[in-house]
Formats: C-alpha cells, structure tokens, sequence
C-alpha cells in the first residue's frame, strides 16, 4: 500500500483488508467476503460488515470496493468505494434505517 497516497495492493482480498478500518469506522465483529471479481484492469468485490455493538436500526454496512491496475499490469489502486447501510428494520421512504 502507498503511504499518504491511494492504497494500492496485488489483489483484492488486500485491498479490501487495508481499506477496511476506514471505510468502516467502527469495530468489525463480523465480516462476509464475496468473491472477487477482476475483468482487465477493474476489480470490484463486495463485503458485508457487521458490528454486535447495540444499535437496535444498524445492522452493518455492505462495501463495494473497486480497484484499477495501471495498464492492466501492477497493484490494484483503490478507485472508489460504496457504502449501503444495513438496516435491521427495514428503512423509512428517505433511506433511513427504522
């Protein structure tokens, strides 16, 4: 991974461990990996992440993570994540957790 800059890695399984704790913010109790899928130079890869910390709404956050290769050769760059909460409930017409 690149200090100060984009985290990089070899695949993305890595990237996705290293991306983890930040895009997360909070303590991980449980996390489920989808597998990876890599067509030239993009990867993407899903992760649900759960917490058994109490939240009676959050249930956990589900990660797509994308990497990109320069030139389709080297480390995977991380490009973009995207976050969608979880809900426990169910979510109200604006998306918020119930």
């Amino acid at each position: 991974a690149s200090e100060g800059g984009i985290p990089t890695a070899p695949d993305m399984e890595t990237l996705v461990e290293i991306v983890l704790p930040t895009a997360v913010g909070f303590p991980a109790d449980s996390v489920v990996i989808a597998a990876p899928v890599v067509s030239g130079d993009i990867g993407e890869m899903a992760v649900d992440v759960f917490s058994t910390e109490p939240d009676d709404s959050v249930r956990g956050l589900r990660l797509w993570v994308f990497g990109q290769r320069d030139g389709g050769t080297g480390p995977l760059a991380l490009k973009a994540v995207e976050t969608t909460v979880l809900c426990w409930r169910g979510a109200d017409p604006d998306g918020l957790c119930v």
